[in-house]
């Protein structure tokens, strides 16, 4: 997972990536979700670019304290 701070507290979240021989096993979903964690540990808001953490957030309205849409 790829990312840039745009500021002290907004996260750009742009790129998650697993390996082929690891896709399919919830690699990419625990990924958001430690992402979603940090974000609340320590007061960010996350700016979903990547299309994979976009979509998964579009799912969990109990994400919605932290990421911007």
């Amino acid at each position: 997972m790829t990312f840039s701070r745009s500021s002290e507290t907004l996260v750009m979240l742009d790129h998650t990536f697993v390996p082929e021989e690891k896709r399919g096993e919830d690699h990419a979903k625990a990924l958001a979700e430690r992402a979603v964690a940090d974000a609340r540990e320590h007061g960010w808001k996350i700016v979903p670019v990547c299309p994979f953490f976009k979509a998964i957030a579009q799912r969990h309205d109990d994400w919605d304290d932290v990421v911007k849409s």
